[in-house]
């Protein structure tokens, strides 16, 4: 802040400092209401940081709870959707007798063992659903199942195709094909 200037003292410089310190005093009020205008008043000021934040964190979850519903509901529907090609697996013959007593005397015990792999056949997605045939002894203590489908990764539920296409579409576009060859 300029200090103030005796009022008995006279000197050529005086005046020029009172128009300058008139001035200080016009540029500082317009300089105010510009603040004023880019940033607004008072009044609508933002909230505390700490309030954003912790809005931001329960609003963020929300968020992120929700996509991940969606995600859900979007893959239960097209797994709906997708055709579907049931694919039957039986006890190989050599395989037909009971464990524990010998016998070949064996009766299908319920539908069998099901699991669901989706393959790419060209063109298009297919959900297959394997059934393994489950067959049980007449004598009650021997339980014989059908080989399960070949699988890339246990318990995977994509097949070989499936696979084989996503690398291949995610690579190709990074790699020009006269390269591939």
């Amino acid at each position: 802040m300029p200090r103030e200037l005796p009022q008995d003292h006279f000197c050529p410089w005086r005046e020029e400092a009172e128009e300058l310190k008139e001035r200080l005093t016009s540029l500082e009020a317009k300089m105010a209401t510009l603040e004023r205008h880019v940033f607004g008043r008072r009044a609508e000021k933002l909230p505390a940081v700490a309030t954003e934040l912790r809005g931001a964190a329960d609003s963020t979850a929300a968020r992120a709870e929700a996509a991940k519903r969606k995600r859900q509901e979007r893959a239960a529907r097209k797994a709906e959707e997708a055709p579907a090609r049931e694919i039957r697996h039986a006890v190989p013959a050599e395989e037909r007798h009971c464990p524990a007593c010998g016998s070949e005397d064996l009766k299908p015990l319920g539908k069998g063992r099901t699991s669901v792999v989706y393959e790419y056949v060209p063109a298009r997605f297919e959900k297959q659903v394997h059934v393994q045939e489950v067959l049980a002894c007449a004598c009650g203590r021997g339980v014989v199942t059908a080989p399960p489908p070949a699988r890339v990764v246990d318990r995977g539920e994509y097949g070989p195709g499936f696979l084989s296409h996503m690398v291949v579409s995610k690579c190709a576009d990074a790699m020009p094909l006269h390269r591939l060859a």
